[in-house]
């Protein structure tokens, strides 16, 4: 039989006055929110018998409206909406609080049944029956609310009759014209409203709707004009930073018509000055927040390091530094200058401030991301993972982190990790259609040896601005590469829709690295004409500064070298890259691609021993080069060293993802050779399930580690 306990709230009521005093809760429920539900279901009796005495006492006076709202309020909050909408209905046209009741009761209908339809009318009931200004803007605010600006506009422009020079209203006209996409009838609405009004936050609306449609050149002769007028060149503190403000516009107007045109620098050095001067005045004074100006000059500064780092990084760097004595251990521009210090090539003072950065913000993704960068490119792969790993503990899902420690365990040779931190990415996911997930998700699958399941994530990927181009760049790769597994090499018709797949990819390339990679795709098909003009195009290229250590660049010449029958010059020029060319993560793929092309060659020539230090150099670089253990593998089975053979092989079959099975057959025999029946047979099953007919696998390899392995 169930045992009953009993939990008792004690009171005193004086008068009108309730106050509840103590709970008492049995030893076994408390600590379990008992207390609390009791409280609460005090409260509510309290404020149900206190509205009810209120209701009887002002029935029939100009507040009963407002104690009904408050009566909806309580029905609402116990999840009784229809009675909540029933209370409200008893507010009619003419009684005080019509208007509040009526937009309760239409945003009842919105939030809690969904009904749009209910919400527009009960907002065209207090229209019909107060048709003033305040009705129609609250009208055009509702429709606003629902996204429907067409039927705003129209609200807004009624409205506008009663009052037309009304700013709220004239802003909110703009804003939903906008909203429709009528932008010809938005430009003119601000156009006249700032000739009527010259209202300074009506210019600058004015400004950015036009900045926002790319009419540069308009916004570009609309400030210069404006800096013009005599109220501009006023030295008090508004006028000032009126003028200031302009100037910021006009170099964000001519920043974003043309990024490389660099003629922002004076705009923002007078932009500066005159901040400086308000910062000075604001010192002397003591008028105004100090805090926030030295704020807008840091960031006026910042604007202006942007304009210079591309021709002067050093006078960037300086700025950089400036704007943090205004803004001390600010994370974005410490986050700037450290970028630039990369850009300057410039480790050791991007690594300090990085650790200025990370000791103001340990969990500063950037930062960290920044710094596991640094590593990278000292082939300091394990500081690197450490980095990314920390960054990642914090926020699985920080895609940039994630990629790069895809790429560092590849190197690493430790793949499976980095999947293992993908898997935990997948599990704080909601949207598996998630551009950075794919993109990740697409190296593992590329790394793994999975070509259709790269292609597809990448893809995915390849929609979104941030992913895109390293997506639509890795996929070009992957279909043009000479070493492409067997999904894309097997068949002709398969390779031909491959290369037209890299052509279509290669239009969303990055423009500096597209050349190099369109003269790969004219060599795919190794025809001698191609070959000649793609010699005569990249020659000349070659010669310039900006492409001399292009390794793309160097191998498409190479290839084409060696198509014309000129075996030496495609040696020749290939050589450079092992010296010459230093490494860094955005060279890495083609420096590889380069050094295996040179091993192969001294393989061929039998110059075995420069052959095997190229290729562990290969491996200092990439644990996970497939190509490089294939090679080591063939020159210890020419050495008959089939130890060694075993073991490259089957590094190699283990890093292309077992796709490769020419070189699964290697390792086979390599077994058969030590012995290793066993494992000679779990390889030859492998390529014997991938491909039934595999030639010589069964009758020379297999059948005969099964009768060695009998006997």
């Amino acid at each position: 039989m169930t045992e009953f306990r009993e939990a008792i709230i004690d009171y005193e009521k004086k008068g009108k006055a309730i106050t509840l005093l103590h709970t008492n809760v049995p030893q076994e429920f408390q600590g379990k929110g008992v207390g609390k539900i009791l409280a609460k279901y005090a409260f509510d009796y309290a404020l149900e018998n206190s509205l009810e005495e209120a209701i009887q006492e002002i029935a029939y006076t100009s507040e009963e409206g407002r104690l009904l709202i408050a009566r909806a309020a309580l029905a609402l909050k116990k999840g009784d909406v229809d009675n909540a909408i029933d209370i409200l209905n008893e507010v009619k046209p003419g009684q005080p609080y019509y208007f509040q009741a009526h937009s309760k009761m239409a945003h009842i209908y919105l939030k809690e049944k969904r009904d749009r339809a209910k919400f527009t009318a009960c907002f065209k009931e207090i229209v019909s029956n107060h048709p003033m200004a305040d009705a129609h803007t609250m009208m055009g605010d509702a429709y606003m609310s629902i996204h429907e600006p067409m039927q705003a506009v129209d609200s807004y422009e009624m409205a506008l009759k009663g009052n037309p020079k009304d700013m709220q209203l004239l802003r909110k006209l703009g804003t939903a014209l906008v909203k429709m996409h009528d932008y010809d009838r938005a430009i003119q609405h601000y156009e006249n409203s700032c000739q009527m009004l010259n209202n300074e936050e009506m210019n600058f609306e004015y400004l950015e709707l036009l900045i926002k449609l790319k009419k540069y050149d308009k916004v570009d002769a609309t400030i210069s004009s404006e800096l013009n007028q005599l109220r501009n060149k006023e030295k008090d503190v508004a006028s000032l930073r009126r003028r200031i403000r302009l100037l910021l516009t006009q170099a964000k107007g001519r920043e974003l018509k043309d990024p490389n045109a660099g003629n922002t620098a004076l705009i923002l050095a007078e932009a500066k000055d005159l901040q400086m001067s308000i910062v000075k005045r604001t010192e002397i004074d003591s008028r105004g927040d100090l805090q926030e100006e030295r704020q807008r000059l840091a960031s006026i500064l910042c604007s202006l390091a942007k304009a210079k780092s591309s021709k002067e990084p050093g006078v960037a760097a300086s700025l950089y530094s400036e704007a943090l004595i205004h803004s001390p251990r600010d994370a974005d521009i410490l986050l700037s200058l450290a970028k630039l210090y990369a850009h300057m090539n410039n480790p050791e003072r991007c690594e300090q401030t990085c650790a200025v950065l990370l000791n103001t913000d340990p969990n500063n993704e950037s930062a960290a991301v920044m710094m596991a960068d640094l590593a990278f490119r000292k082939v300091d792969f394990e500081t690197a993972q450490r980095h990314l790993s920390q960054i990642l503990s914090v926020k699985p899902t920080s895609w940039e982190a994630l990629a790069q420690l895809i790429e560092v365990q590849w190197r690493r040779g430790k793949l499976a990790e980095a999947e293992q931190a993908l898997d935990t990415a997948k599990e704080s996911l909601e949207n598996l259609e998630d551009p950075g997930y794919n993109y990740c998700a697409g190296l593992c699958s590329l790394y793994s040896g999975k070509v259709n399941a790269a292609l597809r994530q990448l893809n995915v990927a390849r929609r979104s601005p941030l992913w895109g181009r390293s997506a639509a760049r890795r996929m070009a790769l992957l279909c043009l590469s000479q070493h492409a597994p067997d999904a894309l090499a097997e068949h002709s018709d398969t390779r031909l829709l491959a290369l037209k797949t890299a052509e279509k990819l290669l239009s969303e390339v990055e423009p500096a690295e597209k050349r190099s990679l369109q003269a790969l795709l004219q060599l795919a098909n190794k025809q001698k004409s191609q070959a000649e003009r793609v010699l005569q195009e990249l020659l000349p290229l070659a010669a310039e500064d900006g492409n001399q250590d292009d390794p793309y660049l160097i191998l498409a010449i190479a290839n084409a070298y060696n198509i014309t029958k000129q075996p030496t010059r495609a040696k020749n020029i290939l050589k450079r890259t092992i010296a010459s060319i230093p490494w860094t993560p955005e060279k890495a793929d083609g420096l590889e691609r380069c050094w295996l092309e040179v091993a192969e060659g001294q393989v061929n020539s039998s110059r075995l021993d420069a052959a095997k230090e190229l290729l562990t150099k290969i491996l200092n670089h990439n644990n996970s080069c497939a190509t490089a253990y294939q090679y080591l593998g063939y020159i210890a089975e020419k050495e008959q060293n089939y130890k060694s053979a075993a073991h490259n092989y089957d590094n190699a079959w283990t890093h292309s993802g077992k796709t490769d099975l020419a070189v699964g057959y290697k390792l086979a025999h390599a077994y058969l050779k030590l012995k290793k029946y066993p494992e000679c047979i779990i390889v030859s099953r492998h390529i014997l399930k991938v491909h039934p007919e595999y030639p010589k696998i069964r009758k020379e390899i297999m059948d005969k580690a099964k009768a060695n392995l009998r006997t």
